[in-house]
């Protein structure tokens, strides 16, 4: 079924409610809804003249509601745009329908197109490369796997001693790191991104498994680190 636009509209202009339902005011800023940003003051406002859209000041995510619907209900993961600006990866019918739901509008959902053999292809061979970077991250933190790196390069090393500085200050052991095979990177890319032919900045991430093809992404500022 092709989407309704009537209907998206009306979802799109249905964000302050579903801002509510999150306990959020649209009267002023508040902590940023991007879960890869570690906001420590309020940095997010409701565009109150648009009325479709939140806009952080800090990680420049501008989102509208089915981005907001994806990152709370359906947890895809945050990751850098070939814009360098905080983009959510998902599937629209699902974030659609979820939407529905959510915000309980009587409207016939949108059936799941299947994958044509290029999307599965990309789908495959971005599972390929996030389990390496999840593998390589947890060794890159990880003291004892670290040491057994022979001639380490300087972003490899850079990465070991950002990311046991990070956890330090944000008192997370290395043994507890370790357990849930926590890793970190200083040059984290989008591997999405850059299989489509793009050239997404580089950025330092602590990235934490979510299995063995995904994680979450939680993006490190160089206020932190220096």
């Amino acid at each position: 079924m092709v989407k309704d636009n009537n209907y998206v509209e009306q979802l799109k202009g249905m964000l302050p409610q579903y801002l509510d339902i999150l306990g959020v005011s649209t009267k002023g800023p508040f902590k940023c809804l991007n879960p890869t940003h570690m906001d420590k003051t309020p940095s997010m406002s409701f565009d109150a003249k648009d009325g479709r859209y939140v806009h952080c000041f800090g990680c420049g995510a501008t989102w509208d509601i089915f981005d907001l619907i994806a990152v709370n209900e359906l947890k895809p993961p945050a990751i850098d745009g070939p814009d360098g600006k905080p983009k959510v990866e998902y599937s629209f019918s699902e974030a659609y329908n979820e939407a529905l739901k959510v915000l309980n509008v009587d409207a016939r959902p949108i059936h799941k197109q299947p994958e044509n053999e290029r999307e599965s292809q990309l789908r495959a061979k971005r599972d390929e490369v996030n389990a390496i970077i999840v593998e390589n991250a947890s060794k890159l933190i990880s003291t004892s796997e670290f040491n057994q790196i022979k001639n380490p390069t300087h972003e490899q090393r850079q990465s070991h001693e950002l990311g046991l500085k990070y956890l330090q200050e944000r008192g997370i052991s290395p043994e507890v790191a370790e357990r849930f095979k926590v890793g970190f990177s200083s040059n984290w890319t989008s591997p999405t991104a850059f299989l489509k032919g793009h050239k997404p900045q580089e950025t330092p991430r602590l990235i934490i498994p979510t299995g063995p093809f995904s994680y979450t992404l939680v993006a490190i500022f160089d206020s932190v680190l220096y």
